[in-house]
């Protein structure tokens, strides 16, 4: 699967593809459900991103009972959120 954007334009992931053998579900209601007792990282590949370009994400975490949810792009990562809540940051692609 590949995802390319032009700048100041969204993309939209396929969390079909990518919660694929994660421990996450998504039970149908366009949420990603992580299950317990397992790691459960979603990975996206194929995004082609520029080194040094500064990328703005924002996504929700409708519930939270334990753990944490970040975001990264290659080995830059922001945010480390235990609450639910809309979260918006920024990160630096790098490599």
């Amino acid at each position: 699967m590949s995802y390319s954007a032009l700048q100041n334009t969204p993309i939209t992931v396929d969390l079909v593809a990518v919660t694929k053998d994660t421990g996450w579900s998504l039970p149908g209601d366009g949420t990603a459900k992580h299950d317990a007792c397992n790691a459960g990282t979603m990975k996206a590949s194929g995004i082609v991103l520029v080194s040094g370009q500064t990328y703005n994400i924002s996504y929700q975490i409708i519930s939270i009972s334990s753990g944490q949810v970040k975001f990264g792009i290659g080995d830059n990562s922001v945010g480390v959120h235990t609450v639910s809540g809309f979260v918006q940051e920024s990160i630096v692609a790098n490599g």
